[in-house]
Formats: structure tokens, C-alpha cells, sequence
């Protein structure tokens, strides 16, 4: 059954593409489209209740950003990718994410930001708890959504929220964690670095959150 049309159907065409990209990729940062999965424009105009020029202008779109490769005679496919680009984002997203730790753990005297850091925290507890990759993936992945948000560093969060990075969550799932162990490391380095940002230790968290990324590397690179 198709779902309702979106609420902003009556805004700009615009509107209807962003409205698109943010189904698409959520989509897929859900598992519910996989790499190599054709994306047909009939099928998700339908599912998201508009009409297929802004599907096949939100595809143009999400080709350009590298996620999906449109094929002649095929239409749009989400894109498979490599080994090494999985490590190269994830190399980016230590870049990144460093400075939103180093810059929010001061301001964790403020006890709405406690709250909502306690919270994120705890998502990653639960989904420790339920041992099903992408979910973990995904509760890091907002972690730091929310941490860079108090940070106050308009570029660190307007980028961290670009596609490419929560796009793939699901492919670094297939990767990580893959065992027990894996899911002990994590736990306890974001306990580490969660508690090192409650207790405003910016030197801490963010020595902490480096010495975990290059640990995640090291599983991604096998």
C-alpha cells in the first residue's frame, strides 16, 4: 500500500526532492535498500507518495554525492563500495568527529546536554544488549549527531549529517562487530569516552575516541 503523500507535497519541487533524499538514504541506513539494489522511480514514487520527477531528481542528486550509480537502460542502482573507501570515510569521520568531542565536552555543564548525552549513551547500552550489528552502528553514528550538535560547531555538524556517513551505515555493520570481543571494545570505549566527556576531560575523550577509531580501522581493514 502506498503511504500517505508527504506533508510538505504541496511545497516547492524542492522541498519534494530533499523530502526524497532523506527517504532514500534513511532507507538505506536502515537496511531497507541494499548496495547493488535497483532503486526503480515507479516503485518509490509510489511508497513515498509523489510523483517521479523529484524521485528522478533526488536519484540525480544522490549520483553526485557518490551513492548511487545510474546505469543506461537500468536506472539508478545503490551503489556497491569498496574496502577501501569503507576505511577512508571512516578515516573522515575520526577528522571530524574528534573535533566535535574535543569542542562539546566542555560545554557538559549544562544539564540539558548531560541529558541528552546520557540518552544517546544509553542507546548504544541497548543496542550492546541486542548483539544486531547496525543498530549499534547506528546509535554511534547519533552519538555523535548529538554530540557534535552541542558543540556548536555549525561545519562539524552540518557535515557529520551529510549523506555519505550514515548512508553506510549499513555496510560498516557487515563488518563490525563481528564477535564478542568486538562488541565488548566498543561498549567499553564509549563508556571510557562518555564518561571522559561528563566529566568536561577534553584531552581524555578525544585521546580516547582516537585510540577507538584506529581500533575500528584496524577490524575494517582486516
Amino acid at each position: 500500500m502506498a503511504n500517505a503523500k508527504p506533508k510538505n507535497a504541496s511545497k516547492t519541487g524542492q522541498s519534494l526532492v530533499q523530502y526524497v533524499i532523506e527517504k532514500i538514504t534513511d532507507g538505506v541506513g536502515k537496511g531497507e535498500f541494499s548496495p547493488g539494489q535497483r532503486l526503480i522511480a515507479a516503485d518509490l514514487a509510489e511508497e513515498f507518495g509523489v510523483s517521479r520527477a523529484p524521485i528522478r531528481e533526488a536519484l540525480h542528486v544522490l549520483a553526485g554525492e557518490g551513492l548511487v550509480d545510474l546505469i543506461p537502460n537500468r536506472g539508478a542502482i545503490v551503489r556497491k563500495v569498496s574496502s577501501k573507501e569503507l576505511t577512508d570515510l571512516l578515516d573522515f569521520t575520526e577528522a571530524i568527529c574528534v573535533l566535535g568531542v574535543r569542542q562539546a565536552t566542555p560545554k557538559m555543564d549544562v544539564p540539558k546536554n548531560i541529558k541528552t548525552m546520557e540518552q544517546a549513551m544509553q542507546r548504544i547500552r541497548d543496542a550492546y544488549d541486542k548483539k544486531v550489528p547496525l543498530p549499534l552502528v547506528r546509535s554511534l553514528y547519533e552519538y555523535h549527531v548529538d554530540l557534535n550538535a552541542i558543540s556548536g560547531n555549525y561545519y562539524v555538524d552540518f557535515f557529520y549529517r551529510r549523506v555519505p556517513f550514515h548512508f553506510f551505515n549499513p555496510l560498516f555493520a557487515e563488518k563490525v562487530p563481528s564477535n564478542q570481543a568486538h562488541w565488548d571494545g566498543f561498549l567499553r570505549d564509549y563508556e571510557q569516552i562518555h564518561a571522559a566527556v561528563l566529566a568536561l576531560d577534553p584531552h581524555v575523550s578525544t585521546t580516547t575516541f582516537i585510540s577507538h577509531m584506529q581500533w575500528v580501522v584496524s577490524i575494517a581493514r582486516g
